[in-house]
């Protein structure tokens, strides 16, 4: 049996029936949390993580565009295993604007067999922390922006009730918030839903989700457009939270120690260096 080496880790397997056997950055009851820096990722030959995670998302999803040239365009993939099988991952994003450092949550996937036990938030929360630790280890980086695209009605309302966690939010932004997620929407060639708000974005996800919980009516309705459609054109939320860095890093703290315990205090050691894009206000250009 081959041996891979990654990093903080060595895989024994290459057999997706076969246990993963990797020492976790972070546990929590049995659950093991890791992190990959995409980069470093060998494509040319078979890799027992990601392979396992390509099966995941099948499960759940008709993808967009495969998996291995998905995430090649993306910066980190956080996954979390239980008895020695991946059984839930999260694809990320990260880079510069300007003062802030932004954190985009891309994909997230979770075995069906483990759906209810909380580990998409603890996935979030873990790689937030790590990331704003890396934070703030760049004097340039004063805020830190959270966002992530999702047509679950389920993480719609989940992300109502932690808006008050975020001083700015895409229920309450500013204007660099809003000049974010123009420039978000731009880079993935997405359509906003209305011309002048890029909070719901139209036809994002066509026919992919395989799970379709359905919008309760009041407040559910109360959050999204009358013409959202997260169903059948497949329409996604835009949620974005901004917080500084001191404030992030006190909030993810509080949030991490009680599921991780103290040794996440001590973060992770990425090799990879964070991209910087230019801040561009697209406000402008579409006044």
């Amino acid at each position: 049996m081959d041996n891979v080496r990654l990093k903080n880790s060595t895989v024994k397997s290459r057999d997706l029936h076969e246990p993963v056997v990797l020492d976790p950055i972070a546990s929590n009851k049995g659950y093991g949390y890791h992190v990959l820096e995409i980069a470093t990722i060998d494509f040319t030959r078979p890799h027992p993580i990601i392979e396992q995670c390509v099966a995941l998302e099948h499960e759940s999803w008709n993808p967009q565009e495969d998996f291995l040239d998905y995430i090649a365009k993306r910066d980190l993939l956080a996954y979390v295993t239980f008895k020695g099988r991946v059984v839930g991952f999260l694809v990320i994003t990260v880079w510069l604007n300007g003062d802030y450092g932004v954190v985009s949550f891309d994909e997230a996937m979770i075995s069906k067999d483990q759906r209810g036990n909380g580990l998409a938030l603890k996935l979030v929360w873990f790689l937030c922390h790590l990331l704003v630790v890396r934070f703030l280890g760049d004097r340039s980086i004063k805020r830190a922006v959270l966002l992530g695209l999702t047509v679950s009605p389920v993480a719609i309302q989940a992300t109502y009730r932690y808006r008050r966690i975020f001083r700015n939010n895409s229920f309450r932004p500013n204007e660099q918030l809003t000049d974010i997620a123009w420039q978000y929407l731009k880079k993935y060639d997405y359509e906003a839903l209305d011309p002048s708000s890029p909070w719901f974005v139209k036809a994002a996800f066509p026919g992919s989700s395989k799970w379709k919980p359905k919008l309760r009516k009041g407040r559910d309705r109360a959050i999204v457009p009358a013409n959202f459609d997260c169903h059948d054109r497949g329409d996604a939320f835009l949620f974005m939270g901004g917080a500084s860095r001191r404030f992030g890093t006190v909030v993810t703290t509080v949030r991490a120690i009680p599921w991780f315990g103290w040794g996440i205090m001590k973060g992770y050691d990425f090799t990879v260096p964070l991209r910087r894009v230019e801040s561009t206000s697209l406000i402008s250009e579409r006044d």
